[in-house]
């Protein structure tokens, strides 16, 4: 995934940092690479952290004692631990500008998103997990995917030989097979997996810390590819040959991650040229002549395999969940910025509204566009938003959100002042943004602008009821308390204008029909099961008391796929993502017959029991609700994100102001200048305040506590860090590094042997090199020759 591509690039470094560490003391490259990876996305950095905290002990000890203490100090290990250790809180203490908020943010309820489960099992079998280290090889990124460990054929080939290189110490094969092993059963092991992915699982994309396999598995090629020649010809042929016939026995078993052309006939073919120049490499690598040549042959293979490959599999990630293509968004951008431009035009400058479009290419179109609206997909989701903007009757659920099962109430609530209407929408325009909205533009295409004279403003004042209304949980010592969009809002409005108000009218249904299901019974709902026979379908018959608009919902804490249709016409799908939201029926005539039928699409359904399904709209009603309202509105602005001010004249009796702001604490109120104590309404989700009657200035701005404070803890780990950097210049200054001494062996350095400053003699051939020059200047010793 595109966006944790920085941890990838910072691993390398991370492990160079953290040799450093351990060698020499040397802490700016470890702290730099863990800022960068913590820094760049929290949740991978997160696994970074804890990859650290696995890989310090593991590294430590595949070192020998002369190449992780080359200057004999006392209690090493544990000089080295802490020094990681304060190098690690550091890096956690600058990152904090960003961690702190995103902890914050987590609270509002990501962080109980899901429940993991903690019951100990196997994910995969190990022999499935094989089958993602070849060519080609992908199965799916949806949560039954396995982990993506491939890293080329020539990875796959050299990495077991590091085992088999005798000049490879046992203690470095032990370390890395223990590394490898850590990795590969955090992958199968559920709590270990959950671990991994910060106590919950993953929702798709599995095992995201793979890259970490994926890099020790390269750094195991490398190390064996230097020692080729020690390896031999023959142990490389039978690896290739190895792997190449475990492909074609999991070809035959039936993978459907494993496509004959682009999985197994392409990954053979990635073995034969590997192994066909493979030996050459060791044969010529002997022969500076042909060094050269040998390398950009084995060069050339890797990359076009590299190229190869990341084309295959992005179609095959295109053909799983889809990629949307240019054409596609540039014509999204290029359609609605004319009419975003007619919107921008009615209204100033640095006016607050929200507008929304009907015609959804993705949920996060409104910031491509430069809109404020409703629709909106994030990973760090605030719960109780969600959770109620689905009480309204909207498509909302999980950690998104839509314009979807609009209403006139909820787009005057929410200050929906404009609509971006599409005259090629399958689904239809609802009518009564047609007849009750004012058409103040379009474009030369098919769009449609439409403004709302109902939409009040993002804070209005309403009676002090709003104070005490609360929808009670939906399940309260076993009684199911769940309240129907339609049922809210009356109430809602009722509190706000503390008159009685009935938007919504109760419609009695005539007659309910099953066909072709079976009754099942589950706590709030009433379930059906196809039974085989017929056509699976519910049905509901009742008549139009009046000729207002009808709109219908139907609840279900277990939604399945259905069909809806009035009348014997389509209205499209439902209980399908965007399309599970409060939908018009149309205006009927007065004593006019109208059935609606849901059609099964899976081979279950529920729907909640105890609530009407179907409602009218008392547009007068509505209007009535909307002018005991309007007077208290703000006249809202914004210059900047964080920031919102205007005039509002609070009416008498009428004493709180409402917002559609979610409720954070970070939002700190001004009236007149003073400022005002806030609360939580609507169960905790949106902000409110006190104020007299009278007019005042408002001022809304945002200053999280956690910003200030990771600014601070920011400021003081960057002092720390530039502190222990002055620090060890002072020192290594009055305190140089002892003279490091290397033994000549075969016209070679041997940067293995015995380096401890407190040797008395040293070998015949011998030559004593400063440490920290990069250059090869000699010292001369009575007792070295050199040249």
């Amino acid at each position: 995934n595109v966006m944790w591509i920085d941890n990838v690039i910072a691993f390398p470094l991370l492990l160079c940092g953290i040799d450093a560490l351990i060698r020499e003391r040397k802490f700016k490259l470890y702290v730099f690479a863990l800022v960068y990876a913590v820094f760049s996305n929290f949740y991978i950095g997160y696994m970074t952290c804890l990859f650290v905290l696995i890989w310090f002990f593991v590294r430590y000890f595949m070192l020998s004692v002369r190449e992780r203490n080359p200057y004999a100090e006392n209690a090493h290990f544990f000089k080295s631990l802490l020094c990681i250790g304060a190098a690690s809180l550091t890096a956690i203490m600058i990152s904090a500008v960003i961690l702190l908020p995103t902890v914050y943010s987590l609270s509002f309820g990501k962080l109980e998103f899901s429940e993991p489960n903690y019951t100990p099992k196997q994910m995969f079998e190990f022999a499935d997990l094989l089958t993602k280290a070849f060519f080609g090889s992908y199965d799916t990124v949806r949560p039954a995917g396995m982990p993506f460990i491939y890293c080329g054929t020539l990875s796959l080939i050299l990495a077991p030989l590091y085992f088999f290189a005798e000049k490879i110490p046992t203690r470095k094969k032990v370390g890395m097979a223990v590394m490898m092993l850590v990795l590969i059963v955090s992958f199968n092991f559920s709590i270990a997996d959950i671990i991994w992915h910060g106590m919950q699982r993953p929702n798709w994309l599995n095992a995201r810390f793979a890259y970490m396999f994926v890099g020790l598995e390269v750094i195991m090629a490398a190390d064996a590819f230097r020692h080729l020649a020690e390896i031999g010809r023959k142990t490389v042929l039978a690896s290739a040959v190895f792997w190449c016939a475990l492909l074609v026995i999991l070809a035959k078993i039936g993978y459907d991650n494993l496509p004959d052309f682009m999985a197994v006939w392409a990954g053979i073919l990635c073995f034969v040229l590997l192994a066909a120049v493979l030996p050459s490499v060791i044969r010529e690598a002997q022969q500076s002549d042909h060094r050269k040549r040998a390398s950009f042959l084995l060069c050339g293979i890797v990359l076009a395999e590299a190229v190869g490959n990341g084309v295959v599999c992005l179609y095959q990630l295109d053909d799983d969940v889809s990629y949307s293509n240019r054409n596609s968004y540039r014509q999204m951008i290029d359609t609605y910025s004319e009419a975003v431009d007619v919107i921008k035009e009615a209204q100033p400058g640095d006016a607050f509204f929200r507008a929304e479009k009907l015609v959804h290419r993705k949920k996060n179109d409104n910031f491509a566009l430069d809109l404020r609206g409703l629709s909106n997909s994030t990973s760090t989701l605030n719960a109780r938003a969600v959770a109620m903007l689905q009480q309204f009757g909207y498509a909302s659920m999980s950690h998104w959100s839509m314009y979807a099962g609009s209403t006139p109430v909820t787009d005057a609530l929410f200050d929906i002042r404009y609509i971006i209407t599409d005259e090629t929408d399958d689904r239809g325009i609802p009518e009564y943004i047609t007849t009750m909205y004012d058409k103040i533009g379009g474009t030369d295409s098919r769009l449609d602008v439409y403004e709302n004279p109902s939409a009040l403003s993002i804070a209005y004042a309403v009676n002090e009821k709003i104070l005490a209304y609360d929808q009670p949980a939906e399940e309260e010592d076993g009684v199911d308390n769940y309240t129907d969009p339609f049922n809210y809002m009356n109430k809602l409005l009722s509190a706000m204008t503390g008159e009685e108000i009935e938007v919504w009218e109760r419609i009695s249904v005539d007659k309910t029909e099953e066909q072709g299901v079976e009754m099942l019974f589950v706590t709030g709902h009433r379930g059906y099961e196809d039974d085989g026979t017929l056509t699976p379908k519910l049905t509901w018959t009742f008549e139009a008391e009046n000729e207002n608009r009808i709109f219908a919902y139907f609840p279900s804490k277990y939604p399945r796929d259905a069909k809806l249709k009035c009348n014997g016409e389509s209205l499209g799908d439902y209980f399908d993502g965007q399309d599970f939201s409060l939908r018009e029926l149309g205006r009927f005539e007065e004593g006019e017959e109208i059935t609606v039928s849901l059609y099964l699409e899976e081979e279950e359904i529920y729907i909640r029991s105890g609530c009407s399904y179907f409602w009218s709209f008392d547009e007068d009603a509505f209007l009535a609700a909307m002018e005991l309202l309007r007077d208290g509105t703000m006249d809202s602005h914004s210059d900047r994100d964080d920031h919102l001010y205007g005039t509002i004249t609070v009416p008498e009796g009428d004493s709180v102001i409402f917002t559609t702001i979610p409720y954070d604490e970070g939002w700190e109120v001004r009236v007149d200048g003073q400022t005002a104590e806030t609360t939580a309404v609507l169960n905790e989700t949106f902000l409110a305040f006190s104020a007299a009657p009278g007019e005042h200035e408002l001022t809304f701005t945002y200053k999280p506590d956690c910003v200030r404070y990771g600014l601070i803890l920011t400021a003081a780990g960057l002092v720390v860090f530039i502190a222990a950097c002055v620090i060890e210049h002072i020192y290594r200054k009055k305190h140089p590094l002892p003279y490091a001494v290397f033994v000549w062996e075969d016209d070679a350095i041997i940067p293995d042997a015995d380096v401890y400053p407190e040797r008395e003699k040293a070998d015949e051939k011998t030559y004593v090199q400063e440490p920290d020059r990069m250059d090869e200047q000699f010292s001369d010793n009575e007792e070295t020759d050199h040249d």
